[in-house]
């Protein structure tokens, strides 16, 4: 359908293959500019408009459906490409990653989507309520898959940032206790235990609904 194959048990093997032969193609071509000392920059351009558009056409969809046979299959392709250009291309599956919240981001901005009903917001109006899924395969499509990126996204930027100011103000109570320095400590022992409850109180309110905690 539209370029992408599967067959009546939604398995995306034969759509795999077809990826595989036709992106082993066109490495031809790739290995063909090297052989001409083509700079590594055109080279990379080239290889983002022939062949990962071909590997990651519509692949928000299938990926992360993919078996480890077809996986490897896929990445064996990238890692091929960026030793013939001599310069690390980027991973399928963060770039899949990448792909998933920023179409989910666009769905969201356009109230008359099909999509938009199905994103809904938790009473903490942070995070997305995770659809049910009965089935393995229905959770590694696209729509559970944008709402777990999503969340995480989110409570990430809050759990990273509390860590980071907590063992700042640990590190500085373990200075002051080996310097015997006992009147900041106490001081300071005061603001610690303050923080450590705004630390756990923002952890429960952003991260911790009924839903997967990063």
């Amino acid at each position: 359908y539209l370029g992408t194959t599967f067959d009546n048990q939604l398995k995306w093997d034969l759509n795999t293959e077809q990826i595989v032969k036709r992106g082993q193609q066109r490495m031809y071509l790739l290995r063909k500019l090297n052989s001409f000392s083509v700079s590594p920059v055109i080279l990379s351009r080239f290889y983002q408009s022939f062949i990962e558009s071909l590997l990651a056409f519509s692949f928000t969809c299938w990926f992360r459906s993919l078996s480890v046979h077809d996986r490897n299959s896929l990445n064996s392709i990238v890692n091929t490409c960026s030793k013939i250009i001599g310069v690390k291309q980027r991973d399928l599956s963060s770039f899949c990653d990448q792909q998933i919240v920023r179409k989910a981001a666009s769905i969201l901005k356009i109230p008359d989507h099909i999509l938009v009903s199905e994103f809904v917001l938790m009473k903490s109006g942070k995070r997305y309520a995770m659809p049910v899924c009965k089935s393995n395969r229905y959770l590694k499509s696209f729509l559970p898959s944008a709402v777990q990126l999503l969340n995480k996204s989110k409570t990430c930027q809050w759990c990273h940032c509390c860590l980071y100011v907590l063992y700042v103000m640990l590190d500085y109570v373990w200075i002051m206790w080996v310097s015997k320095d006992f009147y900041f400590f106490f001081f300071f022992f005061f603001y610690f235990f303050f923080f450590f409850y705004l630390f756990f109180y923002f952890f429960i309110y952003f991260c911790y609904d009924e839903c997967y905690v990063c």
